[in-house]
C-alpha cells in the first residue's frame, strides 16, 4: 500500500509540477481579469501639528495663497479602490520638519487598508509665509449705534469682559488701533444686553480682517442701559452789583438748553437748572467777557448729561458804559397838547437841547431826526411861557432830560381885528 502511493506521488513528476504550474498561472490570470490593479488620484486637506514651535520662537505662519491640500497618486486592486475616498487618506505637515522658512514636507498616509494600496509620486510640500508674531491687549469700548425710542436716552455701555488679547502677524495686530464692541438700540425704550462680536478698527475707523489672527475672545456680552431724557433751560444768577458807570446789557448761555436723563420720576419735575451767583460777580466785572463751566457740577442727584459734548457751557456777560450826550433837536418833532380853541400856538426857537443818559452802544445809534416829543399847553392863555418837553423814548434803554421850550400863543380873535 505504502509503495502504491509512493508511486502516485512520483510517477510522472515533470508532468504533476507542470500542471501545478499552470493551475496556479490561470488563477493569477483569472485573478487580474476580474479584480485588476487601478490608479486613482486623490486630494486631501493637509493639516500642521507642532505649530508650537515656531510660536515658542515668536514667528507665526501662514499658508501661501491659501494653498492647503495636495493631490497624490494611489494604486489598489480594484475592488479596495471602489472604497476608498479622499477621507480615507492623511496629509500631515510637521512644522518640525520646516524648510528654508519656506515649506513643509508632507507626509501622505492612509487610515484604511494601509498595506493593500499604494502611494506614489515625488513628495509633496505645504507652501507657507514666515514672519515676526506679535501679542497686544486692548480694552474693549462699548457703544450704542441706532436711534433710541422718544424720551429715552443711553445712561450706560458695559462690556463683559472689556480687555481681549490679540496675536498674529506683527503686521497685522500692529494695524489695530481699537477694539469696539456695537450693540444696536434702534428704537429701544428698556435696558438690553446680548452677545456681540468685538470689531478690530485702525487709525482710519476702517475694519481690520481677523482671519489670520488670534482673539482671546471670540464674542463679549455688551450691556446698554437706557433712561428717560428731558429738554430744560439753563438759568444763571448773578451776585454783586456792576461799578458806578457801567450798565448789564446781556447776559447769555451756550447752549441755552441741555438734555438731561435720569429716572423718570426725577426729571419730571426739573424745568431748568440753574448756575448759581457764585459763578458771576457782577462786582467784579469792569468789561463784558466769557467764561465756561462744567454744568453737569450743578444736576440734582441722580440726574446726567445725555452727551459728554453738552457739559461745557459758555456764560456771555455783556456791559457797557453809562454815558450822557448832549443833543440838539428841532422843535418840528415837537407836539402841542391840550389845545384852546381860537388860540394859535407856534415855538419861539426852531432848536431846544436834551441830555440823553444810557448806553454808550445804543447812543450811537441813535438819530435826532427820530426823536418825538410833546409839550403840554393846557390852561395857558396869550403869550410867551416856558414849556417843559416830554419826550417819547424808551424809558427802559434811556433817560432824557430836555430844556423848556418857548411857546408863543396868540388869540385867533385879535389877529384877525388887526388885519381889519
Amino acid at each position: 500500500m505504502r509503495d502504491k502511493i509512493i508511486k502516485l506521488f512520483t510517477h510522472n513528476v515533470g508532468l504533476k509540477l507542470l500542471a501545478v504550474f499552470f493551475a496556479v498561472l490561470l488563477w493569477l490570470v483569472v485573478v487580474n481579469v476580474d479584480n485588476p490593479s487601478q490608479s486613482k488620484n486623490f486630494t486631501a486637506t493637509v493639516s500642521v501639528v507642532n505649530e508650537d514651535v515656531l510660536t515658542a520662537q515668536g514667528k507665526y505662519y501662514t499658508i501661501k495663497d491659501n494653498e492647503n491640500t495636495v493631490t497624490f497618486r494611489v494604486t489598489a486592486r480594484r475592488s479596495i479602490m471602489e472604497q476608498l475616498s479622499a477621507s480615507d487618506f492623511s496629509a500631515i505637515a510637521d512644522m518640525s520638519n520646516l524648510e528654508n522658512d519656506s515649506r513643509i514636507p508632507v507626509e501622505i498616509t492612509a487610515n484604511r487598508y494601509s498595506g493593500s494600496v499604494t502611494i506614489s509620486g515625488s513628495t509633496k510640500y505645504l507652501p507657507v509665509e514666515i514672519g515676526e508674531r506679535m501679542v497686544s491687549k486692548f480694552i474693549i469700548n462699548g457703544q450704542a449705534t441706532g436711534k433710541p425710542g422718544d424720551g429715552y436716552a443711553v445712561s450706560k455701555v458695559s462690556v463683559i469682559p472689556n480687555v481681549i488679547t490679540i496675536s498674529g502677524p506683527a503686521d497685522e495686530v500692529s494695524r489695530i488701533d481699537s477694539v469696539v464692541a456695537i450693540c444696536n438700540i434702534e428704537g429701544l425704550t428698556s435696558d438690553i444686553s446680548e452677545s456681540v462680536v468685538p470689531t478690530l478698527l485702525d487709525t482710519m475707523g476702517d475694519v481690520v480682517d481677523t482671519t489670520d489672527l488670534e482673539l482671546s475672545e471670540t464674542t463679549v456680552n455688551v450691556s446698554v442701559a437706557m433712561q428717560s431724557v428731558k429738554s430744560v433751560a439753563i438759568s444763571v444768577e448773578t451776585s454783586g452789583e456792576l461799578g458806578e458807570g457801567l450798565i448789564l446789557k446781556d447776559l447769555t448761555t451756550d447752549p441755552g438748553n441741555i438734555q438731561i436723563m435720569g429716572d423718570g420720576s426725577v426729571i419730571n419735575d426739573i424745568t431748568k437748572v440753574t448756575i448759581p451767583g457764585t459763578v458771576i460777580d457782577l462786582s467784579k466785572i469792569t468789561e463784558s467777557m466769557e467764561t465756561s463751566v462744567d454744568i453737569a457740577t450743578y444736576l440734582p442727584e441722580g440726574v446726567s448729561l445725555v452727551g459728554d459734548s453738552a457739559a461745557k457751557v459758555v456764560i456771555s456777560v455783556k456791559v457797557d458804559q453809562i454815558i450822557s450826550e448832549e443833543l440838539e433837536l428841532s422843535t418840528s418833532n415837537l407836539s402841542f397838547e391840550n389845545k384852546q380853541n381860537g388860540f394859535s400856538y407856534e415855538f419861539v426857537n426852531d432848536t431846544f437841547v436834551a441830555t440823553i443818559t444810557g448806553a454808550s452802544e445804543e447812543i450811537e445809534k441813535i438819530k435826532t431826526s427820530t426823536i418825538k416829543g410833546k409839550v403840554d399847553v393846557e390852561g395857558l392863555t396869550e403869550g410867551t411861557h416856558e414849556v417843559p418837553v416830554v419826550l417819547n423814548i424808551d424809558e427802559e434803554t434811556f433817560e432824557a432830560e430836555a430844556e423848556n421850550v418857548e411857546v408863543l400863543i396868540a388869540s385867533k380873535t385879535a389877529a384877525a381885528g388887526t388885519e381889519e
